[in-house]
């Protein structure tokens, strides 16, 4: 009995002794496993190494350069061409310009030349192109065409025939004189622009075979404008 009774302790003290070496080491491979799995995977950003002897560089910023704003263009109207004033009026004296024939006086069509001719106007009018402004900016009178080269026996009395048979102009009223040569030839029409009612004065003046149609414009009928505008036809001359 005392024998087995060494024998047991003997056993025990073996395994109190062998156990905790045994178990130390299977921690031991367990945590090297863990270690090579970790390693085995993507490196993590702290990992990578940059070698000394390669410089850190700061990649240097491209200048931007921001394109001027334009300076926006002012358009600038064409002055009126030089013209002189005699007595508070300015002198129109033809130069260069195109002379218009016609075969039914509706249709007008261009060609170069010149028909000299002159007039005079009030100075507060300005002339832009073939428009006449008052001193307020508005429209007062225009060539319409202008100076026309008849053919033959054509005469301005021609046009009062064209106009009746037009069915857009209401005629009010028409008059033909003799001046110094000179022969007018006046019609007053009505016409519906933009809702608002006008008045052209178409004059047609002739010598010979020379013509120019003017029209001036009135807003309101047998108004002030029209003792103007029988003044400034009565200046008017073929040069």
């Amino acid at each position: 009995m005392r024998k087995k009774g060494f024998v047991i302790i003997g056993i025990i003290a073996f395994l109190g002794v062998v156990l905790p070496l045994v178990c130390g080491f299977l921690l031991l491979k367990r945590n090297q496993k863990m270690d090579l799995s970790k390693s085995a995977g993507a490196p993590s950003v702290s990992s990578t190494i940059i070698p000394s002897s390669t410089p850190i560089t700061t990649p240097t910023p491209i200048p931007t350069t921001t394109p001027p704003t334009p300076t926006p263009t002012r358009v600038i109207p064409s002055p009126e061409p030089t013209v002189e004033i005699v007595n508070g009026w300015k002198v129109y004296k033809s130069e260069g310009e195109e002379v218009y024939y016609t075969d039914d006086w509706q249709f007008f069509s261009g060609k170069e030349g010149n028909i000299p001719h002159s007039f005079r106007y009030p100075a507060d009018w300005i002339l832009r192109g073939t428009v006449f402004d008052d001193a307020k900016g508005k429209k007062i009178a225009e060539f319409a065409p202008g100076p026309v080269e008849l053919k033959g026996t054509q005469n301005c009395s021609e046009m009062y025939d064209s106009l009746i048979k037009d069915e857009r102009v209401k005629v009010i009223s028409k008059e033909e004189t003799t001046m110094n040569g000179l022969g007018i030839f006046k019609i007053v029409t009505e016409t519906l622009s933009e809702s608002i009612l006008w008045y052209p004065n178409i004059y047609c003046l002739q010598q010979g075979n020379n013509a120019l149609l003017i029209t001036f414009y009135e807003r309101e009928l047998n108004s002030a404008n029209r003792i103007l505008f029988d003044e400034i036809i009565s200046t008017f001359e073929f040069e």
